[in-house]
């Protein structure tokens, strides 16, 4: 016992569960620590990515203005009327004029390069003529080379736009530029000849530009243009940002700046980009997560510092609080272990100032009183086994006065229930008797029943036959109007057919006629041929006229067979209605007759019914007295059947208390038996 009382699972130990307690508040600190930590990496990582597109928006205004002078100073050339001459061969046929224009303007363009810090180069490309450039290029054909380039294909597909290009082309070669010398490509198409304009802004422009915005390391921050040329301020090349999906969803979009993170070359990136206005060319950057949020780690390593010495200290405080619990708790056990095997002499210590001294002095109290209360069971105990003996001899004698007591009630409730049988049994009787004079009535009622309903059934049907009569007489004065009305229609056939004959008649003559005019307009040659046309067709009307009688008088020969047909059907139904007449009136005979009957039938029927009142009046008066008698015995086996009930009931509680009254002397030896094992 004191074995088992020891064994507490681990969970449920009070150093489990003080430590336990003790971690919740750090929990909740932890909880604070990251909530805390979050919060700060999002406010960083917010204010970084606003900053970062403030500086782009910045980048972008000043690319756009650079790019927007160098048009500007070069755009009065695309309408230079000297410079347009030349290129259109106006100057041809003057060497001298020719060669000094060209001079004129090298001269120009070479002095705007050494003075605007903007610019790389300037070229006007041209085949038919001397191309001005301010490169030490000879090649040939330089407009056809720098055509044949992606960005000529462009220039030259939209003659009336400027474009922004990258520093790579095709025709850098033939230029005898390279992507060192210049970082953005100004070019455009000259209105009315075969040559093109392409302006090099210096590689500062972009490349300080791209500087100012310093992103940390693993970053990249760049300009995209129009020919998908990427130009980074690190010099990458192997990047190929416009073959990913998210550039080109931010390249497609209606936004002109935004961000998002991205998945690039197996890494998380903030990709940011800015539209530059009108050269559909973009800056982008892209900064690893991991920089952003360089500044929010000292935050991380403080809360996870804080949080792991919280963590030691509720677990040392826990343990050190519970082994102090645990010893004492421990000794209490053991001092009760003992007190629950008998021992009441036992008395807890200790030396705690602290609510187990106030468990110490409670357990001593409780054993102090247990003292006192054994001390009076036992007392009584005793006093109990002398008076189980009395009670046990009492009840014996009691027993034996109810056993007899039982035996002649037993006898009388075995009279009471012969009387009671054997009045039912008459009772039986005479409720069957009952119940078939009550079927003979019913069944006599019901028999007057049906033959007053026959009667009334009767009378209706002599209704219906006289109905049917009259209905008889209607109908056979109405097939009499039907045949007079069906051999007034054969007469008015007949007439249709002497009108047809009439017509006949006509059409023959009209058919003459014909032939005659055709005879006449023969005669008249030349002139009657008019006329010959007309002749035919009155001739082929009037065939089609003599057709349609012959038709019609066929219809009509139809018309009277049928109708003649049709009066000698309604002939035979007008002797069918007569001879349904005379049957009607004889049926209405035989109905009379049979009603004549029924009401004899009903009569003798209300007699029976009278004579079995009385009879039912004779049974309800010997039934009553019957079951008076029947009720008279069943109260006196009742009233039996209760007083052997009882007497049943009490020598049962009589053998009970004997039962209870030998338990209750063997429990008490028992009880005094326990109660000499605690030392007192």
């Amino acid at each position: 016992m004191n074995k088992n009382l020891v064994k507490v699972p681990f969970f449920k130990k009070i150093g489990f569960k003080l430590t336990l307690c003790f971690m919740i508040p750090v929990c909740f600190l932890i909880v604070l620590g990251t909530i805390s930590y979050k919060k700060a990496e999002d406010a960083i990582t917010t204010n970084y990515k606003n900053t970062s597109l403030q500086t782009m928006s910045s980048m972008n205004q000043y690319i756009t203005l650079a790019v927007d002078s160098v048009q500007a100073a070069y755009k009065g050339y695309l309408s230079d009327e000297e410079l347009n001459y030349y290129f259109k061969g106006i100057y041809d046929n003057d060497s001298i004029l020719k060669a000094n224009t060209r001079t004129s303007y090298y001269t120009s363009f070479s002095s705007g390069i050494t003075t605007d810090d903007l610019l790389s180069n300037v070229f006007f490309l041209s085949d038919a003529h001397e191309p001005i450039v301010t490169t030490m290029t000879k090649e040939k054909n330089l407009y056809t080379t720098f055509k044949n380039s992606e960005q000529g294909a462009m220039v030259v597909k939209d003659k009336y736009s400027y474009f922004l290009f990258g520093n790579r082309c095709d025709a850098d070669t033939a230029l005898q530029t390279d992507s060192s010398k210049y970082s953005l490509r100004l070019a455009r198409h000259l209105t009315g000849s075969s040559s093109v304009m392409i302006v090099d802004l210096a590689h500062s422009v972009v490349q300080d530009t791209l500087e100012t915005m310093d992103c940390g390391e693993g970053s990249y921050v760049g300009l995209i243009t129009c020919d998908g040329t990427e130009f980074y301020s690190n010099g990458a090349t192997d990047v190929n940002l416009t073959e990913t999906s998210f550039y080109q969803s931010a390249a497609s979009s209606d936004a002109k700046e935004g961000m998002e993170r991205v998945d690039f070359m197996n890494r998380d990136f903030l990709f940011l980009y800015s539209k530059i206005d009108g050269r559909n060319a973009m800056l982008v950057s892209l900064i690893p997560n991991s920089t952003i949020t360089a500044q929010a780690s000292e935050i991380r390593i403080l809360t996870i510092a804080i949080t792991v010495i919280a963590s030691v200290l509720a677990g040392l405080l826990g343990t050190l609080i519970a082994r102090s619990y645990s010893t004492t708790i421990k000794r209490f056990v053991q001092n009760l272990n003992s007190i629950s095997s008998g021992d009441l002499t036992i008395s807890v210590k200790t030396t705690r100032k602290d609510e187990f001294s106030l468990l110490g002095n409670g357990i001593n109290s409780m054993t102090d009183h247990m003292k006192d209360l054994l001390s009076g069971i036992l007392e009584v105990s005793e006093e109990l086994n002398v008076v189980s003996a009395q009670v046990s001899q009492t009840s014996e004698t009691f027993l034996q006065t109810s056993e007899t007591i039982q035996s002649s009630v037993s006898e009388i409730e075995t009279g009471s229930q012969k009387l009671d049988t054997d009045t039912d049994d008459c009772l039986n009787q005479m409720d069957s008797l009952s119940q078939q004079i009550t079927q003979v009535s019913d069944n006599t009622t019901q028999i007057q029943d049906l033959a007053m309903a026959a009667g009334n059934a009767i009378v209706t049907g002599t209704d219906s036959v006289q109905k049917l009569n009259e209905s008889a007489v209607s109908t056979f004065e109405i097939t009499q109007n039907v045949i007079a009305s069906i051999e007034a229609l054969a007469e008015k056939s007949k007439s249709i057919g002497e009108i047809i004959v009439t017509m006949n008649n006509i059409a023959e003559e009209t058919s003459l006629l014909s032939l005659n005019a055709s005879i006449e307009a023969a005669r008249a040659g030349e002139a009657g041929r008019g006329f010959t046309v007309v002749a035919e067709q009155i001739k082929r009307l009037a065939n089609q006229s003599i057709a349609a009688s012959d038709e019609v008088t066929k219809i009509i020969e139809e018309i009277i067979g049928n109708t003649d047909q049709a009066v000698a059907v309604a002939k035979q139904s007008e002797e069918i209605v007569a001879n349904q007449k005379d049957a009607v009136q004889i049926t209405a005979s035989s109905f009379r007759d049979i009603r004549d009957q029924v009401d004899s039938l009903v009569a003798a029927l209300e007699e029976i019914t009278a004579n079995m009142e009385d009879m039912e009046g004779n049974r309800k008066t010997t039934l009553e007295a019957m079951e008076s008698i029947a009720s008279i015995a069943t109260e006196t086996a009742a009233c039996a059947s209760a007083v052997y009930q009882t007497t049943d009931e009490q020598l049962s509680a009589i053998t009970t208390l004997e039962n209870e009254a030998n338990n209750m002397q063997k429990r008490s030896e028992k009880l005094s038996e326990l109660l000499r094992q605690f030392k007192i």
